[in-house]
C-alpha cells in the first residue's frame, strides 16, 4: 500500500491537467489514505510543495485512481490525461 514516510528533502511538483475531464489530485498520508488538495479542470495547474516519500494520485470524478506519482529530486511537471 502506497503511503507517505517522514523526510526532510523538500521538492515541488506541478500537476497539469491535459485531458478533457476535472481531476482531483490526493495526498496519501502516513496512513495511506487520501487527503484531497485539489480538483483541477481542464487546461489548469498549480504547484504542490511536498517531500520526496510523499506519495500523490489523480482520479476522475468518480474517485477513480488515473495514476499514482512520486516527487523526483528536482521540481517536476506531471501531465495528467
Amino acid at each position: 500500500m502506497a503511503r507517505s514516510l517522514h523526510a526532510q528533502h523538500a521538492t515541488e511538483v506541478v500537476f497539469k491537467n491535459i485531458g478533457t475531464h476535472a481531476v482531483r489530485i490526493w495526498w496519501l498520508n502516513y496512513t495511506g489514505k487520501r487527503v484531497l488538495y485539489q480538483t483541477l479542470a481542464p487546461g489548469e495547474s498549480y504547484t504542490q510543495s511536498t517531500y520526496l516519500t510523499h506519495p500523490w494520485i489523480a482520479t476522475n470524478k468518480h474517485g477513480q485512481c488515473v495514476g499514482l506519482y512520486y516527487p523526483d529530486a528536482q521540481p517536476r511537471t506531471i501531465d495528467i490525461q
